[in-house]
């Protein structure tokens, strides 16, 4: 049976969503962000036949590394683009990590390949890339100022 996690993570734990390809929740819960936490949520749910997705956000690559151990594929999702979630009116864990698990069984996942590109090792390295390679890092901006910063602050008057 092919089963479908979604991951809302946060700094301490994470509320995690099982689901099977009708749309039936097997699992809910919270979990300690911790390797043994994470396979023992999953249980006997873990495997080839599972999938799961999380939003890229604080320190991603950890869950992410730690899912990719013990499913067939991990998606990382854009927070942004994920707009169920972003626009969503109520906001708790249990509902984004559903609303995540029902868009991946659709194949409604925005993904956030730029993230992923940045941060996952190539073909021919085990290095992540450097900073220098990731969209919007320093080297891509001018060395200037902006020009608000150039003059004083209209809070340094007061």
């Amino acid at each position: 049976m092919k089963t479908y996690v979604g991951v809302d993570y946060h700094k301490k734990f994470s509320y995690g969503t099982i689901m099977t390809e009708e749309g039936e929740i097997i699992k809910q819960g919270r979990f300690a962000n911790h390797p043994e936490a994470v396979s023992g949520f999953l249980g006997e749910h873990s495997g080839a036949s599972c999938s799961a997705v999380l939003e890229a956000t604080r320190n991603w690559t950890v869950m992410h590394d730690w899912l990719e151990e013990l499913v067939d594929d991990v998606t990382l999702a854009h927070p942004l683009k994920v707009k169920a979630i972003a626009e969503a009116k109520i906001k708790t864990d249990k509902i984004d990590a559903t609303t995540l698990a029902h868009l991946l069984r659709c194949d409604l996942i925005p993904s956030d390949t730029s993230s992923s590109r940045a941060f996952t090792p190539g073909p021919d390295t085990d290095e992540p890339a450097s900073a220098s390679d990731v969209p919007g890092s320093p080297s891509d901006y001018d060395q200037e100022p902006h020009p608000r910063a150039a003059g004083p602050s209209p809070i340094d008057s007061l």
